[in-house]
This record gives structure tokens, sequence and C-alpha cells, in this order.
């Protein structure tokens, strides 16, 4: 595991059913973010990311997501978890 971290993450409502989230992109070249529903906890979906943003499109109100950085050496270690709150 890489020694780094996320950092400077940003949670912007966009629309009634729209999140951005955002963050530091540093000297990293991809991302995995990782994303689950309050409401259905062991269903977590990845994406893989080449840009330091994604935004969630939903209908369920609270999600938790973690996401971590990739280097030439490897991985970070996973952000702590978060909340998104939609109502």
């Amino acid at each position: 595991l890489v020694p780094r971290s996320i950092r400077d993450i940003e949670i912007r409502r966009r629309s009634f059913n729209k999140v951005q989230i955002r963050w530091s992109a540093e000297e990293f070249d991809q991302f995995h973010f990782r994303y689950w529903s309050l409401a259905h906890p062991t269903r977590k979906s990845l994406v893989r990311l080449t840009k330091n943003n994604f935004t969630l499109v939903t209908t369920e109100e609270y999600y938790r997501f973690q996401i971590r950085g990739h280097v030439e050496r490897g991985w970070t270690v996973y952000t702590r978890e978060q909340l998104i709150s939609l109502p």
C-alpha cells in the first residue's frame, strides 16, 4: 500500500437525485470509488475512475462511500467511510 491518501473531498448536491463528489487529484492516475446504500449495505458498488470526481444519481436517501487512489507503486488505503444524505 502507498502511504498517501485522498484529501479535500467535497460533496455537492446538483439536483433532487444527483450528488457530485470531488477530491484532490494529487499524483494519482486512477481511483477506486466504492459506495453503497444504507438500505442495502451488502450491495457495494465499485467504480474505477481516471478523473477525480463521481456523480451519483439515485432515488435512495443515504449512501456511504470510500475512495482510494493509484500511483505507479500501487494503491492507497481507502478513505474512512463518508455519508451522503439526500433528504
